[in-house]
């Protein structure tokens, strides 16, 4: 709707700013004697809206009408981020580009995750649950697995130096 409230009516889909947008017009802009407040287009008011913008605008109701799950999630969720922006010193992002970024944010979740197992579950356990020999069909699961072992056996091979230097960096701070 425009400020005289005329409604808009669509009238294409183009690339605009990289996105595939909507494109709304009036042919009534022409003749409103608003419309200099309006646009500066000499054809008119256009609206540009992306083709997704239905659910974004489907969330921001959500949030507006479900304020206490928006605040458990804060609660249960958002640590999470905290602690590998601080604690994995992850607060900005090293890499550019999309996929290098990706990249990057999954080696951050890979490592926090093998910290909570750790946390949890203990390296000995981890390692006898990891290392019982299951053979899985895929081969993505299968290389995921390989570069699980491969980071557990690390941190098993080296787990005193690591708990060393653990206790030297909280002992200096």
């Amino acid at each position: 709707m425009c400020p005289e409230g005329t409604e808009l009516t669509y009238k294409n889909t183009a690339m605009h700013h990289g996105k595939r947008m909507m494109i709304y017009k009036s042919r009534e802009c022409i003749s409103c004697k608003m419309m200099g407040l309006c646009t500066r287009n000499k054809y008119g008011r256009i609206i540009y809206r992306w083709e997704h913008e239905d659910i974004l605008e489907d969330m921001r109701g959500r949030v507006i009408r479900e304020k206490e799950k928006v605040k458990m999630r804060n609660m249960i969720i958002e640590h999470i981020f905290g602690t590998m922006k601080r604690g994995f010193n992850q607060g900005y992002m090293l890499m550019k580009g999309k996929e290098k970024v990706g990249g990057e944010m999954a080696l951050t979740v890979l490592a926090y995750n093998i910290t909570r197992v750790l946390n949890i579950v203990g390296l000995d356990r981890l390692m006898r649950e990891v290392c019982k020999g299951r053979v899985f069909k895929n081969k993505i699961i299968n290389k995921i697995k390989e570069i699980y072992l491969y980071i557990l056996r690390i941190l098993y091979d080296r787990s005193d130096q690591i708990l060393f230097l653990i206790k030297n960096e909280f002992a200096l701070s």
